[in-house]
């Protein structure tokens, strides 16, 4: 059974390769989501040879790390989006629907709000999975069900009295007990 198609990834790409030339300008949260990983990372006791970062969004968790004093635990990190456009410089043009790597390929993958724009999360978290290392880490920050409630709700009230019915505006997003039992399934610790 596969996922329902909640995205249009031609379309995020083309909204992303548009936010690219100003993402920098409005980057608070990505660059607040990174912080947080960055501050995870520190409180783990270890390094990581090779690195992968889901959603490059113009790099900032790339830069946020060399300016960090966990910039010495990943010895090489691969940035990776949807689009060129989001890439800082070299990296990865992928779709998260189907990650590129190969088994057991990289010690660490950080995702900073990408996660919550896939069909198939689970798919994706399985697929990250074979990707790491038998001791790899997934450290991954997304948009939660409460995310946006008051905007979901003041769209469909204008939605429905300006046209007499609604359709979302904004995707729906897991809740936390929605991702204990898929990601215990999947084989996470």
């Amino acid at each position: 059974m596969s996922a329902p198609q909640l995205f249009d990834r031609a379309l995020l790409a083309r909204r992303l390769r548009r936010a690219a030339p100003s993402f920098a300008q409005a980057a608070f949260l990505p660059e607040r989501v990174r912080d947080a990983l960055l501050d995870t990372l520190s409180a783990i006791n270890r390094s990581f040879q090779l690195a992968g970062a889901l959603g490059a969004r113009g790099g900032v968790f790339g830069r946020m790390l060399k300016d960090s004093p966990v910039a010495d635990k990943i010895d090489l990190l691969i940035e990776a989006d949807l689009t060129d456009a989001m890439l800082p410089g070299p990296g990865v043009v992928l779709d998260a629907e189907a990650l590129p790597f190969g088994d057991e390929r990289l010690n660490l993958i950080v995702s900073g709000l990408m996660l919550h724009a896939v069909d198939d999360l689970p798919g994706l978290l399985a697929q990250a999975l074979r990707a790491l290392a038998p001791d790899g880490l997934f450290i991954g920050a997304l948009f939660g069900g409460e995310t946006l409630k008051e905007l979901r709700a003041c769209l469909m009230e204008a939605e429905i009295e300006a046209r007499g019915g609604y359709g979302p505006r904004i995707p729906p997003f897991p809740e936390s007990p929605d991702l204990r039992e898929p990601l215990h399934s999947i084989g996470y610790a």
